[in-house]
């Protein structure tokens, strides 16, 4: 909890352009609080751009969001399984959801580190689709390009935030370039609503018959 709360709190420097804070400050602790709740509010404007890009997957078990915890996570509502190992909190949601590991992916192939896992690939017999939002630094999406283009799995990556955050060229900067490395069909979609902002990639393919498995380690 310690290190995710650590990225959450590097997040909240960087929009708000604060270089130190006090963290057993009470002012801190309300502002840090406020944005959390400002974030999570501002998810279902993203949502709402998945919606409309048509990527209603994101609520299936065969999606998995990645790297996220209990403050910043998009899919409690919803069937998705969540790879994270930012567990915390997240306990309530069921064993079958929640995999206790990080993503790492080597090559074309995603594989689960930590929790006993050390390295073992997840299976993509099931066209796979793996989602993140805001990610921490460049370090969540390496080489995500090379699922996308190795034509077996499928990703959604985005971010959002208030428009008068301090760091959305930074955070844009990093959805562009993993875009840059993308082959093949995808998709781009922005939005503004009020004073929040939206923008995300995802693969877009010819639509399969969809197979309907849980995400597994093999």
């Amino acid at each position: 909890m310690k290190k995710y709360l650590s990225l959450l709190i590097e997040q909240f420097k960087q929009a708000n352009n604060i270089k130190n804070v006090d963290i057993n400050s009470q002012a801190f602790i309300s502002e840090f609080s406020e944005w959390i709740k400002l974030r999570q509010d501002v998810s279902k404007n993203y949502l709402a751009l998945l919606e409309y890009m048509e990527l209603s997957k994101f609520a299936d078990c065969d999606t998995a969001e990645v790297g996220k915890g209990r403050y910043d996570t998009i899919v409690k509502p919803f069937n998705t399984t969540i790879i994270t190992p930012h567990i915390s909190g997240l306990e309530t949601l069921g064993n079958e959801r929640i995999i206790n590991a990080e993503l790492v992916v080597m090559g074309e192939t995603p594989a689960l580190f930590g929790a006993n896992k050390n390295g073992k690939p997840i299976s993509l017999s099931s066209n796979l689709t793996f989602m993140t939002q805001n990610p921490y630094t460049t370090i969540e999406i390496r080489n995500w390009e090379d699922l996308h283009n190795s034509g077996e799995s499928d990703i959604i990556v985005g971010v959002y935030g208030s428009i008068y955050d301090k760091d959305i060229e930074s955070k844009l900067k990093q959805i562009q370039e993993l875009e840059e490395k993308l082959n093949g069909s995808y998709i781009r979609e922005d939005a503004v609503i009020g004073d929040t902002y939206s923008y995300a990639i995802a693969s877009k393919r010819k639509v399969k018959t969809p197979v309907k498995t849980h995400i597994h380690t093999r």
